[in-house]
C-alpha cells in the first residue's frame, strides 16, 4: 500500500484519488484512451506514406505503450495518512501507479515546508523561513 501524507486535507485527497480511481476504472476511460491511440497511429501512418524516411510512428507508438503500460495499468492501493492524527487512514483501491507515485512523492516537500513554516522563528534569528502570508 502506498502511503499519501495530508495535513489536515486527507478528506479532499480521499476524493481525488477515489474519483481517479472511478475514471481510470470505467470502460468509456478505455474507449477513449484506445480512440486516442487508434487515431494517433493513423496519424502516424500518413505522415510515414508522405515522408517514409522520417519514421517516427513507430516509436510514437512504442512510447506510447510503454507509458501507458507502466503508469496507468498497474493499479495499486493507496492509503491517505492526516499527519495532524484528525481521522483514520482513508483507504483507496485500484488506483492507477502513476497517480499514487506522484501523490506520495509530492506531499514530502509540501510537508517539510507546512512544518517549517508552522515554527515560529526564535527573537534572536533573525532570518525567518520562506514562508507566504495568508
Amino acid at each position: 500500500m502506498w502511503e499519501i501524507s495530508a495535513y489536515q486535507n486527507a478528506d479532499s485527497l480521499f476524493g481525488i484519488f477515489n474519483a481517479a480511481a472511478t475514471i481510470h476504472g470505467s470502460g468509456d476511460y478505455m474507449a477513449a484512451v484506445a480512440a486516442v491511440a487508434f487515431c494517433g497511429f493513423i496519424a502516424a501512418l500518413v505522415a510515414y506514406a508522405f515522408a517514409p524516411e522520417k519514421l517516427q510512428g513507430w516509436k510514437w507508438l512504442a512510447t506510447v505503450l510503454l507509458v501507458f503500460s507502466v503508469l496507468i495499468v498497474p493499479r495499486v492501493t493507496v492509503g491517505v495518512v492526516d499527519k495532524t492524527g484528525g481521522s483514520a487512514v482513508k483507504v483507496v483501491a485500484n488506483v492507477p501507479f502513476g497517480v499514487a507515485f506522484l501523490g506520495s512523492a509530492s506531499p514530502v516537500r509540501s510537508g517539510t515546508r507546512s512544518r517549517a513554516c508552522s515554527r515560529r522563528p526564535s527573537r534572536s534569528s533573525r532570518v525567518s523561513a520562506p514562508c507566504r502570508a495568508n
